[in-house]
């Protein structure tokens, strides 16, 4: 009688957990998350579907953690490659509703635009240049010169 007893006591925890892991599955709570993995672990279920649920979770949430982390790191030195590159991991995540990845998207918007806008005011400098080179402007060539060499113009 009291195995029974015993054994019905341990199936009631084992059900109690079980309910816990699949309460918190939907969870962005990691410590919530944690808790119920560590009970679960104190009843020998961790190899429940419903467990490892909860560790595929968890490993979900260290991975978008690590990503928007790395994301505003990337924006605040204000690197456009890396910058990409963790849009794309967001993205793959399926969490392109952050605020980081907008924050994102716009520098990249800006780095676009500033690059043309460098890009245009570079031909507009050669075609300067060229203008005073063949008019054999000297004044319009020592105003240029500073542009010229901002810019990295040679030949």
């Amino acid at each position: 009688l009291s195995e029974a007893i015993e054994l019905k006591a341990v199936l009631l925890k084992e059900i109690e957990v079980e309910q816990l892991l699949e309460s918190v599955l939907n969870s962005k709570d990691a410590a919530a998350l944690q808790k119920a993995l560590d009970a679960a672990k104190k009843v020998n279920l961790l190899d429940t579907q419903a467990a490892k649920d909860v560790v595929a979770s968890l490993e979900y949430l260290e991975q978008e953690s690590a990503t928007i982390h790395n994301l505003d790191a990337a924006i605040k030195a204000k690197d456009a490659d890396k910058v990409r590159t963790h849009l794309t991991k967001m993205a793959e995540l399926g969490r392109t509703d952050h605020s980081s990845v907008k924050t994102g998207e716009d520098f990249l918007k800006e780095q676009a635009k500033a690059s043309k806008q460098a890009a245009e005011e570079k031909a507009n400098i050669e075609a300067d240049l060229y203008r005073a080179i063949e008019s054999q402007d000297l004044g319009l060539l020592k105003e240029l010169k500073p542009l010229i060499i901002k810019h990295g113009i040679t030949g």
